[in-house]
């Protein structure tokens, strides 16, 4: 999901903080600060999985000196830039660990789908800064923007604390957020495969040759067989590994047939780490390893063919193209050296689903593997991680956690066949977990909103796929957008959603009128309402075929039909299909269910279309007591409720109701969705109308002019009714 942010930092302001001693209990250090009066301990290490220790990785000290330079000259943010697998991770990880002592506080942050998510969905993060409270009210009325500046501010104002954000990959996030960034007074390292325009950067590339060959001995000395020229400098080599190659330690000229080995992997960091895993597990000589890559890897007939690139993953066709030969590098690594079995590979199918740079514990895995029928998987991961294609990583006093490198993971997508039919069962498991019902007292929006990034990513891999579990996975996560007020995107995902159902159902399938249905609702908040009909028109058609006229999804979609038919001035029509609605769901549900409060409050408008104001205020008001009883005062359909009936007050000349009522709407609405939710403009519209009736015509133009441009921001200048919003906010 997008968060639009404003150029305004530190717009939510946090309690202040008054920096105190610090205290140690057991390993652990923590510092004192006072707040309000109140003495808090934040801990020196604020999440889980902060690297303790790097001696596994080798040299980059000219990177390392880069970035603590510009940090050094006040610079808030430096970004770490390079295609896949380059080691832009680790080099996060070296700096944070070399000048740990210059920091009182540390943090590590892993992007998964957004960073506005990775920092306001970090809940070990938001305990130790002791805003978890404020942060997740500010969630809970869908202001991500305040939550993120309040994180930000928080951190800012501890005292020099350094933050790392890995695998930020999306370019719009990173100029969006730019200026936020920017201007945050704790030192921040970000990395990236993008490459944005006016981001303080520092390059990660290929290793120097000499660094080269010394991670390269790092992984493969022990085990390996070398050249005898090779042995010569081995036990000296030994004791510089977890250094940089420094002028002191300048290897020889007995080092070249192994920098000759390497620069045929580009000195790409992964690949030599994967080259030496697999000579360790194949058993190879160096020389049968590097007769392997000249012969097979160099001239193989795979390389000669034009290399494709892939992914989102730099914005230049040289990276992509260089990505792309890397990634047939790593192919024929797994290929022709590791002979994993079924299971294995089955293993990597399964993690190249998940959001990139996701990590899971064993049991975790577990239960997401059994999903897909893989079982057994001790021994496999550990075969994985040994060989390279699973990192293991374990923060002090937590248990481990196996994840996927991003370049890896679209190799075992790109070869290993992670396809639709393997992926059939999770899918349809998470377009489950994303299925939001507003009807059902016990789904929460927020918490079903946390599966949003494992059903992106699933969307991404599998957008293009023909099957049912797709088609229902964007239909869940089109509605999940269009909950949050994002209606252009929620339309182009149920499209698709419909298309698919198009391409592997009769055209009266139930399937596809439930798609329709919920297509044809989109439309309709888009003012596309023409469109809107026909896909109606159809979906009741089809659901009565298949179900018959009492059916509760034949209710469902007379009442669809029905508001659009409103909306179109056809009141008449619109009545007779509420009205059967109604009396289906009472017949099938009784009359305290919540679908029977929908009912009741769509036939009110209708009514009030149709001047039946007394008829209108009945049904309202009942309606409103179902859903205070179902949902509790603060739920969002309670707000409907209270706007919908308001109207009818308002109709009757009641207006100290009213208003009462919608001020109440209205403040639940901003509370649950944030003041750019389009239900925000709604409750304005109608409050301003109490206003303008009763001689307050100064606070009716104002909130008719905020609720023109919150129609503006959502739909667009010719939408129905931003045009009448515009007209209301010129009127005198």
């Amino acid at each position: 999901m997008a968060h639009h942010l404003s150029n305004q930092h530190n717009s939510i302001a946090g309690s202040h903080l008054e920096a105190g001693g610090s205290i140690h209990i057991g390993d652990t250090i923590s510092h004192i600060y006072v707040q309000n009066g109140q003495t808090i301990q934040v801990p020196e290490l604020l999440t889980h999985y902060i690297p303790l220790s790097t001696d596994h990785i080798v040299g980059r000290t000219a990177e390392l000196t880069q970035a603590h330079t510009h940090l050094s000259q006040h610079r808030a943010t430096v970004l770490f830039y390079g295609i896949g697998g380059m080691g832009k991770t680790s080099v996060a990880a070296k700096y944070m660990v070399t000048f740990a002592h210059d920091y009182k506080h540390r943090a590590w942050i892993t992007v998964q789908s957004s960073l506005v998510e990775a920092f306001v969905y970090n809940t070990t993060l938001l305990d130790n800064l002791h805003i978890t409270e404020k942060v997740q009210g500010l969630l809970t009325a869908q202001q991500f923007l305040p939550a993120f500046e309040c994180v930000l501010n928080r951190l800012s104002q501890l005292g020099n604390t350094l933050v790392v954000v890995d695998n930020a990959n999306d370019l719009a996030d990173l100029v969006e957020y730019k200026s936020l960034f920017d201007s945050v007074r704790f030192h921040c390292l970000i990395t990236s495969r993008s490459q944005p325009q006016e981001w303080t950067t520092v390059p990660i590339d290929h290793l120097p040759p000499d660094e080269a060959v010394a991670l390269f001995q790092k992984w493969a000395k022990m085990t390996v067989t070398l050249p005898t020229e090779v042995v010569t400098w081995s036990h000296h080599l030994s004791e510089t590994v977890s250094e940089s190659v420094t002028s002191s330690h300048r290897l020889t000229d007995a080092n070249q047939p192994i920098k000759n080995l390497l620069a045929k992997l580009y000195f790409h960091t992964l690949l030599i780490e994967l080259v030496a895993k697999a000579m360790v597990s194949a058993g190879w000589i160096f020389e049968e390893m590097a007769e392997m890559i000249e012969s097979r890897f160099i001239h193989h007939e795979d390389l000669r063919e034009e290399p494709l690139a892939t992914g989102k993953h730099g914005e230049s066709l040289p990276e992509n193209l260089k990505r792309a030969t890397i990634e047939d590098y790593i192919w024929h690594i797994f290929k022709n050296v590791t002979h994993l079995d079924d299971k294995p590979k089955d293993i990597l199918r399964g993690f190249a689903l998940l959001p990139l740079g996701k990590a899971m514990t064993r049991d975790e895995a577990k239960d997401f593997l059994a999903i897909l029928g893989i079982t057994g998987i001790t021994h496999p991961l550990s075969i994985l991680t040994e060989r390279g294609w699973l990192d293991k990583v374990q923060a002090t006093g937590q248990k481990p956690r196996y994840t996927m490198h991003p370049l890896i993971a679209d190799v075992v997508v790109k070869h290993l066949d992670a396809s639709v039919s393997f992926a059939k069962a999770y899918i349809h498991h998470v377009a489950n977990r994303i299925d939001y019902d507003n009807t059902n007292p016990q789904h929460h929006l927020l918490t079903i909103h946390q599966e949003k990034p494992t059903a992106e990513r699933l969307m991404n891999l599998f957008l293009e796929e023909n099957t049912e579990e797709v088609s229902e996975l964007l239909n869940n996560l089109g509605y999940l957008e269009e909950n949050f007020g994002f209606y252009q995107k929620a339309a182009l995902l149920k499209e698709r959603a419909l298309a698919i159902a198009q391409t592997i159902f009769d055209k009266n399938h139930a399937i596809i009128a439930a798609r329709q249905s919920n297509l044809a609702n989109v439309y309709g908040d888009l003012g596309r309402y023409a469109e809107a009909v026909d896909l109606l028109e159809a979906a009741l058609d089809s659901g009565i075929r298949n179900f018959g006229k009492d059916h509760p999804s034949v209710a469902i979609r007379q009442s669809n039909l029905a508001n659009v038919y409103r909306d179109l001035g056809r009141y008449a029509e619109a009545a007779d299909l509420l009205e059967a609605a109604l009396d289906s769901d009472v017949r099938n549900f009784g009359k305290d269910h919540p679908s029977v409060a929908i009912r009741q409050s769509s036939l009110a408008i209708v009514y009030r279309n149709l001047g039946r104001y007394a008829e209108a205020a009945e049904l309202s008001e009942a309606a409103l007591d179902s859903d205070v009883r179902n949902f509790g005062k603060d739920h969002p359909s309670v707000a409907i409720r209270q706007s919908n009936l308001a109207n009818v007050y308002r109709d009757l000349g009641r207006y100290a109701e009213a208003a009462t009522l919608l001020e109440a709407a209205l403040d639940s609405s901003i509370h649950n969705f944030g003041k750019d939710h389009p239900l925000v403009a709604t409750y304005k519209n109608n409050l301003a109308w109490v206003f303008y009736q009763t001689g307050q015509k100064a606070e009716a133009k104002a909130l008719w002019q905020a609720a023109y441009q919150n129609c503006l921001k959502n739909f667009g200048a010719a939408h129905p009714h931003t045009v009448l919003l515009k007209e209301y906010s010129e009127m005198d």
